[in-house]
């Protein structure tokens, strides 16, 4: 099984950083209730993570209900975690829906959703949403409902995880691939369950570094 934390650094810092989650969730484990193996496409100029989910107890029968991944990434990133301008969630699919294959990536665009369909992945979960703005009109005419259209021939779901994902975790798993003791987050301040959330964090080095050596230190990590 690939080494989540080993992908090389022009990956998406959205991408491995998800995976660890999955992993740490047990939705994707080698040993919990789950189990996958991935492998990575180069897409252009990024590398996309294809994880292939099997339900260890089904032997026969190897599959998970959409809606039990959905539960899981709402344990990692709550949909009120959003932001209000944002669009999180289940954008285009069917809760009920079988799934063997996800696909992880940045966007919803024609390379991933291609790519997508090219592995035979039921489920495409990206960073930045597809949908914005309403939908006055599902056709072929316009490149974000072409899209839509895209999806639902191909009977792929696709679960979009942007400001909720940034507030819960990005910051600190972005502050713990730099080495950066997060003190505080930066901006958009809210508090669930008694802890602090927000958008980007606040920290101290655990050493002084110049500006110049600190952004090597950003380069290599992301």
């Amino acid at each position: 099984m690939t080494d989540i934390t080993e992908y090389i650094t022009k990956t998406p810092a959205y991408i491995p950083n998800l995976c660890k989650c999955l992993f740490a969730y047990n939705l994707l484990s080698s040993d919990g209730v789950f189990s996958a193996s991935s492998y990575e496409i180069p897409v252009n100029q990024y590398i996309f993570s294809v994880l292939y989910i099997t339900n260890v107890t089904k032997a026969l029968h190897t599959f998970i209900i959409l809606n039990t991944i959905i539960d899981v990434l709402q344990g990692i990133a709550p949909e009120d975690f959003a932001q209000d301008w944002d669009n999180v969630g289940l954008l285009v699919g069917d809760r009920t829906q079988e799934v063997t294959k996800l696909f992880i990536a940045l966007d919803a665009d024609g390379a991933a959703i291609s790519q997508a369909k090219e592995v035979g992945a039921q489920l495409l979960l990206t960073h930045h949403p597809l949908i914005f703005s309403p939908l006055k009109k599902v056709n072929c005419d316009h490149f974000i409902s072409e899209r839509v259209v895209e999806l639902l021939r191909s009977q792929m779901s696709y679960y979009a995880m942007h400001t909720n994902f940034d507030a819960a975790k990005m910051g600190e798993l972005a502050a713990e691939r730099i080495g950066l003791q997060v003190e505080a987050p930066l901006a958009d301040f809210f508090t669930r369950d008694g802890k602090d959330y927000g958008i980007g964090v606040v920290g101290n080095l655990k050493e002084p570094e110049n500006i110049g050596g600190l952004c090597a230190v950003v380069k290599e990590a992301f």
